[in-house]
């Protein structure tokens, strides 16, 4: 990459679908006055020790032409192996440039601020625990899930997985509930019919059925619905090319003011 003289890093580090550990690697930098982002690539590592994942983002760098001691600031989560002031990828990487900011992805800190809301409120901890149980019963079922598919073609008209709500999967909150919300009707009955069939977990289909047409619950997944929406539709901004410090405060606010503000609740039709 010619021309490039101070640049931003972002990496992240996960698990594939074969359980491999892998880091991706981007850089941002500017040209000729317009932000610039690009991804470098993903790539295997031996563990998610920072100097692993240290070397591999060097590489990465080496890869494209980068002189590391040109790097301005990083940005990753908040995990200690990737934040961490001493021992941690940041730290390791200042070695290399050691006026390097770090920067706490801020879509990682609004999970992290969301996770830790859901677990100090009893109610909503409950309500996301019955999804996660909903999630699990027709995960590991072709059975099931063909049951659930076709009730969802029949009464909706489409098909959308369940989504599992992870606290280190960004957006699976939003993503969970809608799914809930909008095929509620079809999931209820594919629970009745899973119930009726006696089969392998019916009796566990019968209790989430119960816990489903909970008023409580009903209540809760309208309300983490108007909630998660807007929340999902901000961590998404905040992750766009485009975004910057004052753009971000003013979205921050928006969202604020319309979760607070709010007094309607959608409920699906099929939940009256």
């Amino acid at each position: 990459m010619t021309g490039v003289t101070e640049y931003a890093v972002m990496a992240d580090e996960c698990t594939d679908i074969n359980t491999h550990e892998v880091v991706s690697v981007c850089t941002r930098f500017i040209a000729n006055g317009a932000v610039i982002e690009m991804f470098i690539g993903c790539w295997p590592v031996k563990s998610t020790a920072a100097v692993d994942v240290r070397d591999c983002i060097l590489r990465a760098l080496k890869s494209v032409g980068l002189d590391p001691g040109h790097m301005v600031s990083v940005a990753f989560d908040g995990a200690a192996n990737m934040s961490g002031k001493k021992g941690g990828v940041q730290a390791l990487l200042r070695e290399h440039s050691p006026n390097l900011i770090y920067v706490h992805c801020r879509s990682h800190l609004l999970q992290l601020a969301l996770v830790r809301a859901a677990e100090h409120n009893p109610a909503v901890k409950r309500v996301l625990a019955v999804i996660n149980k909903l999630y699990a019963m027709f995960k590991h079922s072709p059975k099931r899930l063909a049951v659930l598919e076709s009730v969802q073609q029949a009464v909706d008209g489409s098909c959308h997985k369940l989504i599992q709500a992870g606290s280190t999967r960004w957006l699976s909150y939003d993503g969970s509930i809608s799914v809930v919300h909008k095929h509620y009707a079809a999931i209820c009955l594919s629970l009745e019919s899973i119930y009726a069939d006696a089969a392998d977990l019916s009796c566990d289909a019968g209790g989430l059925l119960l816990e489903l047409r909970d008023v409580q619950t009903l209540h809760f997944i309208c309300v983490l619905q108007n909630i998660f929406q807007p929340l999902a539709r901000l961590s998404r901004a905040l992750q766009m090319q485009d975004a910057n410090i004052s753009t971000s405060v003013a979205l921050v606010k928006a969202t604020i003011k319309g979760i607070t503000t709010s007094g309607t609740i959608q409920y699906n039709t099929a939940f009256v």
